[in-house]
């Protein structure tokens, strides 16, 4: 029951953190991260992906099912996250790159651990420590404007 209700307020904050207001967005002072069109999409389509893993992860926990964690995790560990080029030459796109190749890595390594049996409190650690990536990501980036001629 602990576990089930603790799934329940992860998932819960991962939605939370992906959602901001537009009024709010346009005053919060993150860093825009100019993409094309397409791009964007394929962008925030990554993002609905790792809400989605995120909640196979949990309900896969909350039913001590090791092998459907690995599964959620793998698949959030080959999201193509190079695919997307800002279009401006931006100092801190690195680190935007950065923070998106550890999560990746954070995800592979939990599919491994998953694999060897680790468990579900210490998976749901690891979880925890990757939304703490999650939320420090979209507390310092968003998804700039985007000039019509790219």
């Amino acid at each position: 029951m602990y576990l089930t209700k603790l799934l329940s307020t992860v998932t819960a904050a991962a939605v939370l953190s992906a959602v901001t207001l537009p009024a709010v967005a346009e005053q919060d002072g993150r860093h825009s991260i100019v993409l094309r069109p397409k791009e964007q999409a394929m962008m925030l389509e990554d993002m609905r992906r790792y809400l989605h893993g995120i909640r196979k992860i949990t309900t896969a926990l909350s039913r001590e099912d090791n092998a459907a964690v690995e599964k959620a995790a793998r698949e959030l560990g080959t999201i193509a996250i190079y695919e997307v080029k800002p279009i401006a030459n931006d100092p801190l796109v690195p680190r935007f790159r950065s923070l998106a190749t550890r999560l990746h890595e954070e995800f592979e390594e939990m599919a491994d651990a998953a694999k060897e049996g680790e468990t579900p409190n210490q998976l749901l650690r690891r979880l925890s420590k990757l939304m703490n990536q999650c939320v420090k990501c979209h507390e310092t980036y968003k998804t700039g404007s985007y000039p019509q001629q790219y």
